[in-house]
């Protein structure tokens, strides 16, 4: 592509006619009053070579103007390619924002999800910086606060204040094992400002980084007061079937062997023939009886509820 370069230089090749033309046309017309032929023209060059010089301006001045037209299309060839690039980074970075957009678009929608599925939980959440302040919690956490603290938990407040202080050394000790990339998973009875006495299921977390540094913990209580119940009734009635269990093993046991005992002292040859029956069919009973008896301890004594 070299069209500035041919304009240049037809352009400096014309303005450099000029030149020779009008130094002619003074020399002869203006300084010598002479005819404008070519005789006088030649005559007028040997008389004065330096029109020799001033013949030579088309050439140069051509050249020259060239020289910045080619200049002009090697500048309009890199402005044409710096457009290209410039148009194609530009399409580049829209589509890069348009992806970006889209990308961040995903991150609120995959953050949304995240937190409406922390808030359906029954646990109450809190991410801890390990700088003690809450980074989040969930719907739970808030409405436990209200209920436990009378106060409405915000962003940036101190763990520390929705801990019981009597229960403040054994959380701040969990959350130094998590600090330290321990999972750590407790149960502990706490109770509360209203009175209301609960078992908790505490899990600490530790939270890292993309760089694999950890810059929060994740605390999460469950209430287990129900499961705590159930296990203190369960507990309650093994203990009274091991009561059972006792009684039976000595108790009944011991009246049983002492019937058998008896029976054996009776002389059954001084009894009628239908009494000795009678008593034939009661010794069978009474051992089976003790048998029975062996049987349910035995169970009761293998069974845990």
């Amino acid at each position: 592509m070299r069209k500035n370069t041919y304009r240049y230089t037809l352009f400096g090749i014309g303005f450099g006619f000029c030149f020779p033309v009008l130094a002619i046309l003074l020399d002869i017309l203006v300084f010598n009053k002479l005819a404008l032929t070519w005789q006088n023209i030649q005559a007028i060059h040997w008389a004065n070579p330096l029109h020799f010089i001033i013949d030579t301006a088309p050439f140069f001045l051509g050249l020259a103007f060239g020289i910045a037209g080619s200049f002009l299309d090697k500048l309009t060839i890199t402005n044409q390619s710096l457009e290209k690039i410039v148009d194609k980074r530009t399409k580049e970075l829209k589509y890069a924002n348009l992806e970006l957009l889209q990308s961040e678009e995903d991150l609120r929608e995959s953050r949304r999800k995240l937190q409406a599925i922390i808030d359906s939980t029954s646990d109450a959440n809190f991410l801890v910086g390990n700088d003690y302040k809450i980074i989040s919690f969930n719907k739970t956490a808030e409405s436990l606060s209200k209920i436990f603290y009378h106060k409405t938990v915000q962003l940036d407040d101190n763990f520390w204040d929705y801990v019981m202080p009597e229960a403040e050394d054994y959380f701040r000790e969990i959350f130094a094992a998590a600090l330290q990339g321990e999972i750590m998973i407790r149960e502990t009875q706490i109770r509360f400002p209203n009175e209301a006495n609960l078992w908790l299921n505490l899990e600490f977390h530790p939270v890292r980084d993309e760089n694999q540094k950890i810059t929060a913990v994740s605390v999460n209580a469950t209430d287990i007061s129900q499961r705590k119940a159930a296990e203190l009734h369960v507990a309650n009635q093994n203990r009274e079937l091991r009561q059972i269990a006792w009684l039976q093993s000595h108790e009944m046991r011991r009246l049983v062997a002492n019937v058998i005992g008896l029976i054996s002292l009776l002389e059954k040859e001084i009894l009628s023939p239908d009494n000795q029956e009678i008593i034939f069919f009661l010794e069978k009973e009474i051992k089976s009886l003790d048998a029975v008896i062996h049987k349910i301890v035995k169970s009761i004594n293998e069974t845990e509820i």
